[in-house]
């Protein structure tokens, strides 16, 4: 088997977006699990081995804070594994508190942070999505 091909990443956003997530992801090939809950999160980081965890700030009711402190600090399985904390669709937030927000999570153990809602408004969707397969690549 391919390499590149046994590779997985845990999804951990809302329902509604996992389809523009799929999309952006699709050409990398790598296996993508998705969850919509903290606790459903934790099930598979306690159960499966994960080559990334991918997490939008707006996952379960805005609790990416939860999951990335379980990941990186209470579950020793999943300490070196590489966290994305992303910024994706609309919401109500102004973007400077957006940015907080990711700043924050990197401060508190987020190996990087995406507003890709931002790329994709500067860069168009194509040139935002590759950007991000690439940093994913990165990672993985």
């Amino acid at each position: 088997m391919d390499n590149k091909q046994s590779k997985s990443i845990l999804v951990a956003a809302n329902p509604h977006i996992w389809e523009t997530i799929s999309i952006a992801l699709q050409s990398l090939g790598f296996v993508l699990t998705f969850c919509s809950s903290v606790e459903e999160a934790k099930h598979f980081l306690d159960t499966q081995h994960f080559d990334l965890i991918f997490c939008t700030i707006q996952f379960d009711r805005s609790r990416f804070f939860d999951l990335l402190k379980y990941a990186k600090k209470e579950n020793p399985l999943t300490q070196a594994t590489p966290f994305l904390v992303l910024k994706i669709a609309d919401g109500f937030l102004p973007d400077s508190l957006v940015e907080l927000t990711l700043n924050i999570a990197k401060l508190v153990g987020a190996n990087e942070t995406v507003n890709l809602r931002k790329w994709r408004a500067v860069l168009g969707d194509e040139l935002a999505y590759k950007n991000l397969r690439t940093l994913i690549q990165k990672f993985c």
